[in-house]
Formats: C-alpha cells, sequence, structure tokens
C-alpha cells in the first residue's frame, strides 16, 4: 500500500485533521472564495486554517512542512516544491495625470 494511501482516509468526509493554508499578500486574495468554499463542501470535517504572510515565509514552511498548502507570488526557484500556476494575474501601473484634473481629489 503506497505512502499517501496510509495516510488519507478514502473517505474525505471522514478526514478530519486540520489543513494549514498560507496565502501570500497578493490581489488574487479576492479569488480564494469560491475555491475554498468549495474544498469546504468535499471535507465538511476538516479544519481549514488560512492565514496570510509574505512569500519567503510560505516557502520555508512548506518545506520545514508547518504548512500544508500555500499560494504565492511568483517568479520563486525551489526544486523541492511543486509549483502549479493558477492564475495569470494583471498588474497595473499608475501614475499623474500630466494635467491637472478638476473636480476633487482621491483621499
Amino acid at each position: 500500500m503506497s505512502k499517501i494511501r496510509r495516510e488519507f482516509a478514502n473517505d474525505s468526509s471522514k478526514d478530519t485533521r486540520p489543513v494549514s493554508f498560507r496565502n501570500s499578500v497578493t490581489t488574487l486574495i479576492y479569488q480564494l472564495g469560491g475555491p475554498l468554499r468549495q474544498v469546504r463542501k468535499q471535507f465538511p470535517n476538516t479544519e481549514i486554517r488560512v492565514t496570510v504572510a509574505v512569500t519567503e515565509d510560505i516557502v520555508a514552511g512548506l518545506l520545514d512542512r508547518r504548512f500544508d498548502l500555500g499560494l504565492i507570488s511568483l517568479p520563486v526557484a525551489e526544486e523541492k516544491l511543486k509549483i502549479m500556476p493558477l492564475f495569470d494575474e494583471e498588474l497595473l501601473l499608475l501614475r499623474p495625470s500630466p494635467t491637472k484634473v478638476r473636480g476633487g481629489h482621491a483621499d
């Protein structure tokens, strides 16, 4: 029997071990609601601990096996981790207008 089969129950609804998920400070954080609800539905008895951390701490925690999963901002070069791209994140660059804009200001 493989190691993974010994460690995980065949019935996901009976697996009650907590899962530690770390998310980096990224603009994608707002997209986690749907996927986390799907995980909760599939693993209803599992406590999912979500914490925000910086990418370097997430990588170190995954390597030390302190965390189960991590969502990070690339690039990261680490041979001991399986990295799966999930999204293409659109970034925008903002700068002041060269002409004066009338009608207010941002707070």
